[in-house]
């Protein structure tokens, strides 16, 4: 059997995790994995909550640091310790999300149809079961790129859960919310880039990276999970510059590597 090991950054928000991780527990009955979480310094029983946990018997583990190192350095701490563990997956997992049955053995199914599928992510809809993420491509006019709404999320985000459940898409990048990666992808390109913390586009990076190195990035649209959109970064309003930045930063590198895959979408020749 495949094992896989579930990174989970928190910052407090406890109530959310306490979910996250019941849902888990709940949804993930058919599989061997382990949770990784990663806390940033929670001062709101976070710390206390994580620890017992173990106790209880749940399938859980704890990396803790006393200050907040961001999202990307709380992922990039997980995966190493995976990897280091021999996981076969690794499945990346805010802590406001909350998966449902089935989600991570769908996604495993998904990427082993393949050898060049590298990651996946599932649908991921709001609490009203909108759905909000099927992962990214470039539209619009590609050629300029020049504004993030030619590289967005929206794509199929118009149809329901359940027209979606036949679908499996290839995409330029996925949603980092939930994303499940081989672990031979990261041993490959590596985790994500410190220029991207605290937090923004360190998805979007690794994920062209891979798909540079020949890995295709899938939306796997039969699972599903459901998210508490923007729960951090509302209440933190610097974050608004460090998206601004990252994205020009994605610009620099990847511009004229999204012109060029511009040019062969009209051409019907990339997806």
């Amino acid at each position: 059997m495949t094992t896989t090991a579930i990174i989970i950054p928190c910052f407090n928000k406890l109530n959310y995790t306490v979910n996250c991780v019941g849902s888990v527990a709940e949804h993930t009955k058919d599989l061997d994995y382990r949770i990784i979480a990663v806390d940033n310094g929670s001062s709101d029983g976070t710390k206390e909550y994580l620890s017992g946990s173990a106790s209880w018997g749940r399938n859980i583990e704890t990396i803790r640091f006393e200050d907040n190192r961001g999202f990307g350095e709380a992922c990039n701490i997980g995966i190493k310790h995976a990897l280091a563990q021999g996981y076969d997956y690794v499945c990346l997992l805010n802590n406001d999300v909350e998966v449902t049955a089935g989600w991570l053995s769908i996604m495993i199914a998904c990427l082993e149809r393949e050898k060049t599928r590298g990651a996946c992510q599932p649908t991921v809809c709001d609490f009203g079961e909108n759905v909000r993420d099927c992962g990214a491509g470039l539209i619009n006019n590609p050629v300029s790129f020049d504004k993030v709404e030619d590289f967005t999320s929206v794509l199929d985000c118009n149809k329901t859960i359940s027209q979606l459940q036949e679908m499996e898409s290839e995409r330029l990048y996925l949603n980092g919310a939930c994303l499940l990666a081989k672990a031979e992808v990261y041993r490959n390109i590596g985790v994500f880039d410190p220029d991207f913390f605290p937090a923004y586009f360190e998805e979007v990076d690794w994920c062209v990276r891979g798909h540079i190195a020949g890995y295709k990035m899938i939306h796997c649209g039969l699972a599903v999970v459901k998210h508490h959109f923007n729960t951090t970064s509302k209440d933190m309003p610097e974050m608004n510059k460090f998206f601004w930045d990252h994205w020009n930063l994605i610009k620099t590198r990847y511009g004229a590597y999204f012109k060029l895959l511009g040019k062969l979408k009209q051409k019907n020749i990339v997806l």
